[in-house]
């Protein structure tokens, strides 16, 4: 029976050791992992716009290629409706010479034999009636020479009326095959942006996660410290300091009071707090302060991250975990969670 006991307790320890908060996996997703999700839709959108905007180079240029080819056709059937007018004045002089040609041999030969003017007059056509010999023996040289001008300019004209229509046969071909490149292009820019309206909602979605978890630590930390900084090296004014500049916008190389990068930022509150700090990351981890290891922060140190001997980040400790900076580019004031950083290297404390 006492065996039996002592199995239900070692199982109740088991169950509840197993239960445990340090066995419980948090589905809430960590502000970590909500960026990492955030800053990948956002690559998938700039991806898709990259996408979007190279298809618009493309189709352009098409376009471009398209209305000079239309340009090109128009000015083709121009030339076309310019030849075909000339051939028919052409046409009709060469009809009206060789109406009069006849006209002047009939008379030539209208008392001439029935069998000679029936030869000439059934004639198919200069050309037959050229070849017959005993006629145009009796014919003017410069009828026949004029006619032949004519015959030979109408014949160039269709020549050329050819050429160009099949130039213009070629155009369209080139046309019509822009015409399909372009439907190429933009069902590949619809695929895109499709994927951006997807990745847009995406970045929405965790955008209003991230803001959400950005106001809970804003919220904690506004409980934190002073509200008004008198001017003198106190931790309280430190924090006061930095609350003021809350939303403002991070420039590289810009040390405020209307915009900071984060070295810059650092510097500038602890100037209006009575306390000098040098102006890059890189010599405040040495210029001032005594080294804190991580996990020993106090409000008002200084917090750095990227490597020991070459930090590329800098903030203030406000206290519950928690310290403000100037993120980077496109990012403004604002507080965050020291675990949320991967690379938290160290601390220094400026004020004892």
């Amino acid at each position: 029976m006492r065996v039996k006991k002592c199995y239900v307790v070692l199982s109740l320890i088991l169950i509840v050791s197993f239960i445990s908060p340090q066995n419980i996996v948090n589905a809430t997703p960590s502000k970590s992992e909500t960026q990492s999700q955030y800053d990948e839709a956002m690559k998938k959108v700039e991806a898709a716009n990259d996408k979007i905007r190279k298809c618009d180079d493309k189709i352009n240029t098409l376009l471009t290629k398209q209305k000079e080819t239309e340009a090109a056709i128009d000015a083709k059937q121009k030339e076309i409706a310019d030849k075909e007018a000339n051939i028919n004045e052409s046409s009709k002089n060469l009809a009206d010479k060789e109406d009069d040609f006849k006209d002047r041999i009939r008379n030539t030969y209208k008392n001439g034999n029935d069998t000679t003017l029936s030869i000439i007059l059934d004639a198919e056509s200069l050309g037959d009636l050229i070849e017959r010999k005993e006629i145009v023996r009796n014919v003017s040289l410069s009828d026949i020479r004029a006619m032949q001008k004519i015959k030979e300019t109408k014949d160039s004209l269709d020549e050329e009326k050819r050429s160009l229509e099949k130039e213009v046969s070629e155009l369209d071909t080139l046309k019509n095959d822009l015409q399909g490149q372009i439907d190429t292009i933009n069902t590949e820019k619809a695929a895109s942006e499709k994927a951006r309206k997807e990745a847009e909602a995406l970045k929405t979605k965790y955008a209003a996660e991230l803001e959400a978890i950005n106001k809970s630590i804003a919220a904690e930390a506004q409980q934190i410290g002073g509200t008004t900084n008198t001017g003198t090296a106190t931790v309280s004014n430190v924090l006061a300091e930095a609350k003021k500049h809350l939303g403002k916008q991070y420039v590289w190389g810009a040390t405020g009071p209307n915009t900071f990068d984060c070295s810059g930022f650092t510097q500038y509150v602890y100037k209006k707090c009575g306390i000098s700090l040098t102006r890059t990351t890189y010599t405040q981890v040495k210029g001032i302060g005594t080294y804190v290891a991580p996990g020993n922060e106090k409000p008002g140190d200084l917090v750095f991250f990227g490597s020991l001997k070459s930090p590329h980040h800098v903030g203030i400790y406000v206290g519950n975990g928690i310290f403000i900076h100037a993120p980077q580019t496109g990012d403004v004031v604002k507080y965050t969670k020291l675990i949320y950083m991967t690379d938290y290297t160290q601390a220094r404390r400026i004020i004892s």
